[in-house]
């Protein structure tokens, strides 16, 4: 037997790139470790000076600005409170994450304005839809329709890839245990 483990990395952080089609988000992605440049940012250190530690709140940071659409007082505010980062630091961070990679904050009022429209129902690039019952206006509502499309995206794309492992070796040789999404 032989154990494979994949993962598809900052796979959800890449969507919401190009979602929002945020050219700068994008080409970070592709240049380096998006989550040790976003703690470089937050910290006002190098992107070469990050510890461990600074990553994984950097990690921490980066999801709240993609799935957090709340405005900036209340995103660094609750990054403040969730990483020991002090709330001016959090201001900051926000600010300069706002400023670099702006069109995600459009991504979030597109699903906003897609929720208080007909319908409220979004579909991803899969053809997989959702309609959203709850009150637009709520927030965690819009903290749903902000993350469905990213993660329905990342399961669907390991789902495929899975697929066609399968079907390149006409299902004779493989057996799927298990496909975990860890969001």
């Amino acid at each position: 037997f032989l154990f494979v483990q994949a993962d598809l990395e900052q796979a959800e952080s890449r969507c919401i790139a190009y979602l929002a089609e945020d050219e700068a988000y994008i080409a970070a992605h592709d240049a380096q470790d998006v989550h040790r440049m976003v703690a470089a940012l937050a910290y006002g250190v190098s992107y070469d000076e990050v510890t461990p530690p600074q990553r994984r709140i950097g990690k921490t940071c980066q999801h709240a600005l993609n799935y957090f659409p709340g405005g900036a007082p209340a995103c660094a505010k609750m990054l403040s409170s969730r990483t020991g980062l002090s709330l001016e630091e959090a201001k900051r961070f926000v600010a300069a994450s706002f400023a670099r990679f702006g069109a995600v904050r459009k991504y979030h009022f597109t699903v906003k304005g897609i929720l208080t429209g007909p319908g409220s129902t979004l579909t991803t690039p899969f053809g997989r839809t959702r309609r959203f019952m709850g009150a637009p206006w709520m927030p965690h509502t819009l903290r749903e329709a902000v993350a469905y499309v990213p993660q329905s995206m990342t399961a669907d794309t390991a789902n495929h890839g899975l697929l066609k492992i399968w079907n390149a070796l006409d299902g004779e040789r493989l057996q799927v245990l298990q496909q975990g999404h860890d969001s």
